[in-house]
């Protein structure tokens, strides 16, 4: 498992720092940013009011397809488009419904209008559960609006977009581009 993986893992279940450090094999200094940037990207805090929901993968990729591949890491996250918060939650490589369920039940107040891309895992294959009538979110009270990405990125009629929880993405990804991973204990 990658060093960033790992770091991330322990961070995600509540390890400390210097035991982080001392499990995954890398510098002080990195472990502190790391800290630092799951701090800011993270919120207990449940977010409301118009949200916009999205699912990324923050894998390392190969240059030129060339050399060490590495493994697939995705992250769920929620954009309040009002207050303009955000949160994420680390799903490893699972986007199942149950883990997106599981994930949009935590992160985000009932009675919450959520628009989404359409995915598999937030409408069913015969749009019989849409986040509104999925059974295990169904009592949370959630309206919900879809943008079909293939065709545009604002929906003409409702105008819904995914931007913001897109544009937090692109932030993060350029954020964990300059960090290397090399131990200098």
């Amino acid at each position: 498992m990658g060093k960033l993986v790992q770091l991330l893992f322990y961070v995600a279940s509540g390890t400390g720092a210097t035991k982080t450090r001392q499990f995954v094999g890398v510098s002080t200094k990195a472990v502190t940013e790391w800290f630092d940037i799951c701090r800011g990207i993270c919120s207990k805090e449940m977010l409301a009011v118009d949200m916009s929901i999205d699912e990324t993968s923050l894998a390392k990729k190969q240059k030129y397809a060339r050399g060490k591949k590495y493994p697939d890491f995705w992250v769920f996250g929620a954009f309040d488009q009002v207050t303009k918060k955000w949160a994420a939650a680390i799903t490893f490589d699972d986007r199942s419904k149950p883990m997106l369920t599981l994930k949009i039940a935590e992160m985000i107040k009932p009675r919450t209008h959520v628009i989404c891309e359409k995915f598999g895992s937030y409408v069913s294959a015969k749009k019989k559960h849409t986040l509104e009538t999925n059974p295990a979110l169904k009592h949370m009270g959630f309206t919900h609006t879809r943008v079909n990405h293939s065709k545009n990125f604002v929906d003409p009629t409702t105008g819904a977009q995914t931007n913001g929880i897109e544009g937090c993405w692109g932030q993060t990804q350029v954020a964990l581009q300059g960090h290397a991973w090399h131990d200098n204990r």
